[in-house]
């Protein structure tokens, strides 16, 4: 499994790092690289409280594709911006055949940085939902899936990490392996 995910993770970093001496900015629009955009839903439970409530995945589904089939999913802060960085590793791994996946967790619930409703173990269900999504699709390797989160994404990485998941989360995740990596920026 190494050999398939060194060059895509040395790559992720290699644009974490830009980004990080570059600054952030709040929109994400990868509508520029060439290849399929799609939207996915999911439907986990969120709280006791809240209920189900959907949760969109945009899927960035490069032109060309390696048998490993490579995949990033992206989770943002806490406010859902932060997108700047993950436009920059997805311009350092599309080339690669790397399909990216963003979780819409905070834009289906909102700003959770003064109130916030969602835990970093809560999200981790989001995570393994989204890996289950590419992999029954056929666009990812169960083996290969790196998982990246900024701030209170970053925190639900830590959360993944370890399989710190909600306890309601069983029956939503068909796969409950690590991921590949796990990369947690400023969690």
């Amino acid at each position: 499994m190494q050999h398939k995910l060194k060059p895509v993770f040395t790559a992720a970093l290699a644009a974490i790092f830009s980004w990080l001496i570059g600054g952030c900015a709040v929109s994400a629009n990868f509508s520029s690289l060439p290849g399929a955009i799609e939207r996915e839903t999911i439907r986990p439970y969120f709280t006791p409280s809240r209920g189900e409530k959907d949760v969109n995945v945009l899927i960035y589904r490069p032109q060309i594709r390696p048998q490993s089939r490579p995949a990033v999913i992206f989770l943002s802060g806490c406010d859902g911006g932060h997108h700047q960085i993950h436009r920059e590793v997805a311009r350092q791994l599309h080339g690669r055949g790397v399909v990216m996946a963003e979780v819409q967790s905070i834009e289906a619930l909102g700003s959770q940085c003064a109130r916030p409703l969602l835990s970093g173990q809560d999200r981790t269900l989001h995570a393994f939902m989204a890996r289950d999504l590419l992999v029954s699709k056929g666009l990812a390797a169960p083996d290969n899936v790196v998982l990246i989160g900024l701030s209170h994404g970053g925190w639900t990485v830590v959360h993944a990490a370890v399989g710190d998941t909600p306890p309601y989360a069983g029956p939503y995740i068909k796969d409950g392996r690590p991921f590949a990596a796990h990369v947690a920026i400023y969690p």
